[in-house]
């Protein structure tokens, strides 16, 4: 699979909860289906289950890396987000992520803030933004909850 940007091969990487392959020259990333399904996998605040009509969303300038497929441009707080209406891989621009991942930080220091003034564990340790809360961020980008109501 190549790049939709710049043609290059991308590199296969499977330490993470979730397959990816990246771009090492402008350091998009393409996440596998699995992905997607974990980040619908939470309910919203209303108790139902987000599942976008990818056919609805508008055309992106992104073919899929996969099966060449126009993507499905999904934008939410100033953030596009691609996603495959075939085989449901996203895409991930590298400044799409960094902005993705500053949302996800935000939420995890509030949500150890929260933590360490209900409790005194000296042991507890803020754990660094990983795949598995990215794909939280973007499922609530998908049932269209602002980023700061996660």
């Amino acid at each position: 699979m190549n790049c939709p940007h710049d043609k290059r091969r991308l590199s296969l990487n499977d330490r993470h909860a979730f397959t990816r392959r990246e771009c090492r020259k402008c350091g998009g990333m393409l996440l596998d289906e699995a992905f997607l399904r974990h980040s619908l996998s939470r309910t919203n605040a209303t108790g139902t289950l987000g599942q976008p009509d990818l056919g609805k969303l508008p055309e992106s300038r992104v073919a899929c890396p996969r099966d060449r497929l126009p993507m499905r441009a999904l934008l939410h707080a100033g953030i596009e987000i691609d996603i495959c209406p075939q085989c449901r891989s996203v895409w991930l621009d590298r400044s799409e992520y960094e902005k993705i991942v500053a949302i996800g930080e935000m939420k995890k220091r509030d949500q150890a803030a929260s933590y360490a003034s209900r409790y005194t564990d000296p042991d507890f340790n803020f754990a660094h933004f990983n795949l598995v809360d990215l794909a939280d961020v973007i499922g609530d980008f998908v049932r269209g909850s602002p980023p700061d109501q996660a």
